[in-house]
């Protein structure tokens, strides 16, 4: 039977930090209630919404329009006028 330990809003409040840590380090499950009646848990993320991201390039990517690559994005982005007409 899973241990799961009720607690109140405020309890939750002053705490967080800490009860996300213990989730996140051994499982622990946590119910919290507002005025005696259960409102939200806090549980472990199951493994299979954890997306792996190759790299920085894919969040910045994303923001771009024409298929460039994310480096490329960025490059743009960060030259000045100047830079931009001596690549040219």
């Amino acid at each position: 039977m899973l241990n799961i330990q009720t607690l109140s809003v405020r309890e939750t409040r002053d705490s967080l930090s800490k009860l996300i840590e213990l989730t996140d380090l051994i499982g622990r499950r946590f119910m919290i209630t507002k005025f005696g009646k259960p409102r939200a848990a806090i549980v472990p993320v199951p493994q299979s919404w954890l997306k792996k991201t190759k790299s920085i390039s894919d969040y910045v990517g994303f923001m771009s329009s024409g298929g460039e690559s994310g480096v490329k994005f960025e490059n743009r982005i960060r030259r000045n006028k100047n830079e931009r007409d001596y690549i040219k």
